[in-house]
């Protein structure tokens, strides 16, 4: 119990061919992720399932010009790929991403990432982008989500184009494909 990171890559790094369980079950307390990326670093190929904690995601991203391809996420506690750069990051791709069953597919909070060609499915957002303009989010399959592609708190001079953005909802008679909250996206 605690919080740690399983793998942890400073500015540079390849990350490759790696399977990853963080044993949900088995967790009490704390908060683990994955796998943590600073800076110009690479992940793919990559599997990563069970990861705990508040913020418990598969991948998270706290640095800029970072390549996150090709990857199973899978039943993590918070994100499947979470990007917290701020203001003085971001330029990250995230793309041909397959991320289920996670309480947040994608959740971004940095600016001028690009987000295409993922399948994104069973969370409460899809794909999420808070706080910051110019992110990219096309190519995508997003189905089976509470809120398909969620826009928030301030969220503005986003792209969300040429997605296929399917049974989205909270189960009742609303639909929340593309959900706009504080946001001008």
């Amino acid at each position: 119990n605690g919080s740690y990171n399983m793998i942890s890559a400073a500015s540079t790094t390849m990350i490759r061919d790696l399977k990853v369980d963080g044993n949900k079950a088995g967790q009490t307390s704390g908060t683990m992720q994955g796998v943590y990326l600073a800076s110009n670093s690479t992940v793919s190929g990559v599997t990563i399932t069970n990861i705990y904690g508040a913020t418990g995601s598969g991948i998270k991203i706290s640095g800029k010009n970072n390549t996150v391809s090709g990857n199973t996420l899978t039943n993590n506690s918070y994100a499947g790929v979470y990007d917290f750069g701020g203001s003085t990051n971001g330029l990250n791709i995230i793309t041909d991403n397959t991320v289920t069953g996670n309480a947040y597919g994608i959740s971004v909070i940095a600016p001028s990432d690009i987000i295409s060609n993922n399948v994104v499915s069973g969370g409460t957002a899809g794909i999420l982008i808070s706080t910051y303009s110019k992110n990219i989010v096309t190519n995508n399959t997003v189905e089976s989500n509470t809120y398909g592609v969620y826009l928030i708190s301030g969220a503005s001079n986003n792209i969300v184009k040429l997605n296929s953005i399917n049974n989205n909802g909270d189960g009742t008679s609303t639909n929340n494909g593309i959900y706009l909250s504080a946001a001008d996206s």
